[in-house]
């Protein structure tokens, strides 16, 4: 993990400040089409590239999706799979969200755990693994690690261990370690998870302009 976590402290600062706020608008309260296009940012990237990911977000950010035709249509343009079922996801989650955007925020007397194991079950198309990935987009300080085949990579496992990750106790165990390698490079969870992902994503000599989160700043 040694490379990895000197890619992070060469970033630190860049991360930091990328992360802090993401979400927040110009009073520091979380804006509620932010927080939507994080869901939508989450709900795109579901067995999808970071690539096509980003420019279906692009096309697709700053507007509420409705109907599961139109969705489809749009997600096909882009090449996401399965694009008639995940537009139903994105429809559905719409719909709630229109109606009470607070049942996607943490309650006060949630701990993280709590507001994870709740959305799995509000939001549909997001499992454990990308519901850790809508939180942490909406909360960037939240106590909680996207683990997926990248961060099993960091450490040290098989792409293979992926079913495994269907196993909560499992799943928290990796956490832990992400928490712990955190704490000892003074970050949040999620900025070190972020670094993995682009320290993956970039060759060090190739990182000139590094953006973290370029696609979701300001939007």
């Amino acid at each position: 993990m040694r490379h990895y976590r000197q890619w992070v402290m060469k970033y630190k600062k860049q991360y930091s400040e990328f992360l802090a706020n993401s979400c927040l608008d110009e009073k520091g309260r979380r804006d509620p089409m932010r927080v939507y296009n994080r869901a939508l940012f989450a709900l795109l990237s579901v067995n999808t590239s970071f690539d096509i990911t980003e420019k279906a977000y692009a096309d697709m950010k700053g507007k509420y999706w409705t109907g599961q035709k139109r969705i489809m249509h749009r997600y096909m343009r882009h090449g996401i799979h399965y694009a008639y079922a995940r537009g139903g996801y994105l429809h559905d989650f719409t719909k709630a969200y229109k109606k009470n955007a607070a049942v996607f925020l943490k309650q006060c007397d949630e701990s993280w755990n709590e507001y994870r194991r709740r959305l799995v079950r509000e939001v549909k198309g997001l499992g454990f693994i990308k519901i850790s990935f809508f939180i942490t987009l909406v909360y960037p300080a939240a106590d909680l690690c996207c683990i997926d085949r990248w961060i099993l990579r960091c450490l040290g496992l098989h792409a293979n261990n992926m079913p495994r990750l269907s196993n909560q106790i499992f799943y928290q165990s990796l956490e832990n370690i992400m928490r712990q390698e955190s704490k000892i490079l003074g970050v949040d969870m999620f900025q070190y998870q972020w670094a993995i992902w682009d320290c993956i994503r970039f060759d060090t000599g190739n990182d000139k302009g590094l953006n973290p989160m370029a696609s979701l700043n300001n939007s």
